[in-house]
């Protein structure tokens, strides 16, 4: 599971929830976890798994750095629509001051586009964009 960036992401969101303490990792597993998704999410190249791990985020139950990751390397394969800008900023947003500065340059960025496409003033967006692509054959 270690290995495996959305086995391991959906394992870390079952941990935020409430599970049986049998199976309750330790603080020292919990960290240990995270610096796993940090390697996974920088080595993955599929922006189909990438959104996944996002997806097990749906209750803001993985650590902010990991969903940062996440983000920044959707754009460095080549994600780059505004809807995942727009969503990647309103995250960073929600989660204090130390990305605020960045997320109100992202904001600037997308505003018109966003506008124009009428999703700049949308009540919800969805917590993270979903990403598709074929499956392998």
């Amino acid at each position: 599971m270690w290995n495996d960036l959305v086995q391991l992401a959906r394992e870390y969101s079952r941990q935020a929830e409430h599970v049986d303490p049998s199976e309750a990792w330790t603080p020292q597993d919990s960290s240990r976890a995270a610096d796993a998704l940090l390697m996974l999410v920088q080595a993955e190249t599929s922006a189909f798994r990438l959104g996944e791990v996002l997806r097990y985020d749906d209750r803001l139950s993985l650590p902010v750095a990991v969903v940062k990751a996440t983000y920044e390397r959707l754009f460095a394969i080549g994600v780059n629509d505004v809807r995942s800008r727009l969503c990647y900023a309103r995250h960073l947003l929600m989660h204090g001051p130390d990305w605020d500065q960045e997320a109100e340059e992202i904001l600037r960025q997308v505003e018109e586009p966003a506008r124009l496409a009428g999703i700049w003033e949308a009540d919800f967006l969805g917590h993270h964009p979903v990403f598709y692509e074929d499956p392998p054959r």
